[in-house]
């Protein structure tokens, strides 16, 4: 009888976790090589092993295109939602450039911004946020 009550908490809590943020299978992801993952704009990333999810939820792009001469390299500036399994939730931005904030350390989660895709310049065509996709090293410490 205990094990199945337990059974019964672990797969309550399992669900309302993944339920964070109204995370639907359609916009959770979970492409992760080593410590790195990506996220697609709009989308979710769930690790239940460290016990988050991480949300890519705006884009500013403001980087020098590839086929321009600029005086500087621009900043791309993205915005994350962060809901840890106690239920917290943090919203945090990280940038490309080093002048601004490119990584942040919240309840012993760490993140680091790697690159924002695609480079503007590349293409002719203009870049949707929905386009956008992120790259980022996500640690427990």
């Amino acid at each position: 009888m205990k094990k199945a009550i337990l059974f019964l908490l672990a797969a309550i809590t399992s669900l309302s976790f993944i339920g964070c943020d109204n995370a639907s299978e359609d916009n959770v992801t979970s492409q992760k090589v080593g410590d790195t993952i990506q996220i697609g704009y709009g989308q979710v990333y769930l690790d239940k092993e460290n016990g988050y999810s991480l949300k890519f939820s705006k884009v500013q792009d403001g980087r020098c295109p590839a086929n321009a001469d600029c005086f500087w390299e621009g900043n791309a500036k993205v915005d994350l939602d962060l809901v840890t399994a106690e239920k917290q939730h943090h919203s945090f931005s990280l940038n490309t450039s080093s002048i601004f904030t490119t990584d942040t350390i919240i309840n012993h989660l760490s993140f680091k911004l790697l690159s924002v895709m695609p480079y503007p310049g590349i293409s002719n065509q203009v870049v949707e946020q929905s386009d956008y996709a992120i790259k980022v090293i996500a640690k427990k410490l």
